[in-house]
């Protein structure tokens, strides 16, 4: 491992593209900024957003989202291009395109993180960084002789301190982004005059298969992610993929390219465009997406998490902006509504892979404990054990328990606690 210091401190696919320039922001307001030099991407968990930056991993408490404040901090030594987080792990993607690196940080006390596992023989950069179960998924692209190739690199992270690349899928083109849900693989890429979208089965890790494609004309700047049963992707196409094999469009909302990245949260998705800013578009018809919302940073924007009702955006020069989606907040005076009554609704998806949302509400302040248990009655992880205040919220669980691994499929059960009300769901996860 490399000496690093720190300082404490069925699916459907849409591709999103282009904005006009110069239109004024709507249904959208700023909430809260904290100043991160060379923000390039952001992962949310729990009350903590994860920005990887141009010296390393910073952790931000959004707990406040009005007031956020940077309280962890480590030096990865190379340029950070990508961060994701699953349990108690931040998994960062270093490096340029001559060569790079993954780290493998741990998160459990965020005013201390400490690098526990690297792996160092990347051919080229890692333009994005997913997790499922026991894997890190890579899109790597690396240049030589200005003449640009990529693909797809499986790493096995089930002993963290020892990370092993098993497998590899050679695309041959400009690998942009990467997604995982079940047993395949998300790989936006640009071949040639062509970009696209390709589908790569990754039941056996070390022999992956391309299954299917979509291809466009054009260049285009893509990023891809699935949430239950529709994937998305830069730009705004909508393709049906529940045959992998032939993935087929069934909507379009425009064309232009720009895109740079895109999450999906309820009905709505939130893509940025690096020039742009940040656009909200309601999927809940997928042959026809309509823009909705619009924020403009004024400078480059890089990426976009979201969670609830705010999305955190990466902005290159000025850090992270929460923003807010004011179609999400009821009332005329712009506050959340104060619900009538506890609640704990069904999840969804449900039976799910790999994430499923619940969401609860609370009449008054209250500690609240979420906890899921397995079918024998027996502890898989606590979600969430903190004080909140009246509102309606949401939690995503990824299907991992307490020590970060995959659960096995089952009948699961969630349970909320909050002062003297108590709830429980059925949840069926599915590997």
């Amino acid at each position: 491992m490399r000496n690093r210091k720190y300082l404490t401190v069925v699916p459907v696919l849409i591709i999103l593209c282009s904005n006009v320039f110069g239109q004024d922001n709507y249904n959208t307001s700023m909430i809260g900024q904290v100043t991160i030099v060379g923000a390039h991407d952001v992962a949310i968990s729990g009350s903590h957003a994860y920005m990887a930056g141009d010296s390393g991993l910073h952790i931000i408490d959004t707990s406040t989202p009005s007031s956020p404040q940077e309280v962890g901090y480590f030096e990865t030594g190379d340029h950070a291009y990508g961060v994701t987080v699953s349990g108690s792990y931040a998994y960062v993607a270093c490096g340029t395109r001559w060569g790079g690196s993954l780290s493998i940080i741990d998160i459990s006390n965020p005013f201390s993180p400490q690098e526990v596992g690297i792996y160092d023989d990347i051919w080229g950069k890692c333009s994005g960084v997913a997790v499922n179960g026991n894997y890190v998924y890579a899109a790597v692209t690396w240049s030589d002789l200005d003449v640009w190739s990529g693909g797809l690199l499986i790493i096995d992270i089930s002993d963290p301190s020892s990370p092993q690349e098993v497998g590899f899928f050679f695309n041959g083109s400009y690998t942009t982004s990467i997604a995982v849900s079940g047993i395949y693989a998300y790989v936006t890429s640009q071949r040639g005059y062509t970009s696209g979208l390709y589908i790569i089965d990754v039941s056996t890790p070390f022999a992956p298969q391309e299954v299917g494609s979509f291809e466009m004309a054009g260049l285009w700047e893509g990023s891809v992610t699935v949430s239950g049963s529709y994937a998305y992707v830069g730009g705004v196409r909508i393709i049906d993929i529940s045959s992998p094999s032939s993935p087929q469009e069934v909507g379009l909302l425009g064309t232009g390219g720009g895109a740079r990245s895109v999450t999906v949260s309820g009905s709505y998705v939130y893509v940025v465009e690096r020039l742009v800013g940040l656009r909200i578009i309601d999927v809940s018809n997928p042959s026809s997406p309509q823009e909705v919302g619009f924020f403009d940073t004024g400078n480059e924007v890089l990426d976009v998490a979201v969670s609830g009702n705010y999305a955190y955006v990466a902005d290159r020069e000025d850090g992270l902006y929460i923003i807010r989606n004011d179609l999400l907040v009821l009332s005329n005076d712009e506050e959340p509504s104060i619900p009538e009554s506890f609640t704990l609704e069904q999840n969804y998806p449900n039976p799910f892979n790999p994430t499923t949302t619940i969401q609860y509400s609370l009449p008054g302040a209250e500690q609240v404990k979420l906890t899921v248990f397995d079918i024998r009655g027996q502890e898989v992880i606590t979600l969430q054990d903190d004080v909140k205040p009246p509102g309606n919220y949401e939690v995503q669980w990824n299907g991992n328990d307490a020590t970060g691994n995959p659960v096995s499929t089952g009948i699961y059960f969630c349970r909320i606690v909050a002062g003297e009300y108590s709830q429980t769901i059925k949840m069926t996860y599915l590997r």
